[in-house]
Order: structure tokens, then C-alpha cells, then sequence
């Protein structure tokens, strides 16, 4: 289970800079194998929520490197399918124990227009011991070794959808810190 949420977000931290651009300021040189070293710090939530006879999923993350990055997607009840889809890279999401953020939905089919936007707000804390970590993953031609900690959170958040306010469950929410080797194969 903790590799799964590790991964994650290391993937999302990948995506982001594959995006966004990579910080190579960040980054310090390593050995002549050409090893890049990096800290990074920041949060992960994966929530979902009843909305509508069907589920809204919100996804949070965020990454001392790899900036912001929110997910939303809105389920209908049954085989229905998804009715709504929005992402965003704010500024800002986590500042001390909060988060918000706002995103803009479209519809997930009938040419994609617009259909309003996601707020989503909440709080947390820290929630037990911190858990270490250490995982090696193979990624886009690297050896991705990350070694630190994972403290998990208590979170109550919720989202305002369409004008109806869903509270969300979060399976996965954690904060990160994490020391990461990337090393050419």
C-alpha cells in the first residue's frame, strides 16, 4: 500500500514536470553517473464523495519541485459514466493546515463545454507517526530511488459542486518528505 501512495506521487511529480517544466535549480549534481538529487516535500489527497446518486473524486497534490496539481471528475449514478472533468495547477493549495483550491469543469462528453467549477475546501492534521520510506522504481529511462517519510493526515474537506456542498472521505492523505536519486540506466 505505501508504494502505491509513493509512486503516485512520484508519477504525478513526474507528470508535472514533464508539463511544467523542470526545476533544475532544484536539483544538485551527483556522481559522474549522472545521478540527480533532489528534497521534496508536500502533500497527497485522494477523496471521494456522494453527489447526485453518483461519486465526485478529488484528487490533491502537491510537490516542493513539481508545483500544484488538482484533479476532479464526477461520476453518474450506475453505467452512466463520467459527467464532468476539470484539472488545474494553482499557485497555491496547501498553506498550514488548509487547503482550497478552485477548479473549472467541463463536460466529459457531448464536446467537452463548460459546466461550471469545483471548489474545494478543508483542513488537516497530523495523524499518528510518520512511517519511513524507501522504494526503487524504474520511470522513463531512470532509476528512481526515494528515501524519508510519510506522515499521514486527518482530513475533513469537502467540495461545492453545481451549488450542493458534498463532504469528501479522503483514502489516501499524507504529507511527504523525501530525499530522490534519479540515476540514467
Amino acid at each position: 500500500m505505501m508504494g502505491n501512495r509513493l509512486r503516485s506521487a512520484l508519477l504525478v511529480g513526474a507528470v508535472l514536470g514533464a508539463v511544467g517544466g523542470f526545476a533544475p535549480a532544484a536539483l544538485a549534481a551527483g556522481a559522474q553517473d549522472g545521478t540527480e538529487v533532489s528534497r521534496e516535500r508536500g502533500h497527497v489527497l485522494d477523496c471521494r464523495g456522494a453527489y447526485a446518486g453518483g461519486t465526485v473524486t478529488v484528487n490533491l497534490y502537491d510537490n516542493s519541485i513539481f508545483g500544484n496539481f488538482v484533479s476532479v471528475g464526477v461520476e453518474g449514478p450506475g453505467s452512466e459514466g463520467t459527467r464532468y472533468v476539470g484539472d488545474a495547477q494553482p499557485s497555491s493549495l496547501f498553506r498550514g493546515s488548509t487547503v482550497s483550491a478552485q477548479v473549472k469543469l467541463r463536460k466529459a462528453t457531448g464536446g467537452g463545454g463548460p459546466a461550471g467549477s469545483a471548489v474545494i475546501v478543508g483542513g488537516f492534521r497530523a495523524k499518528g507517526k510518520p512511517t519511513p520510506v524507501h522504494e526503487v522504481i524504474e520511470d522513463a529511462g531512470y532509476r528512481v530511488e526515494s528515501t524519508g517519510s510519510h506522515q499521514p493526515l486527518a482530513v475533513k474537506a469537502g467540495v461545492v459542486l453545481r451549488g450542493s456542498y458534498v463532504a469528501l472521505t479522503c483514502q489516501e492523505a499524507f504529507r511527504y518528505d523525501l530525499k530522490v536519486e534519479k540515476t540514467p540506466i
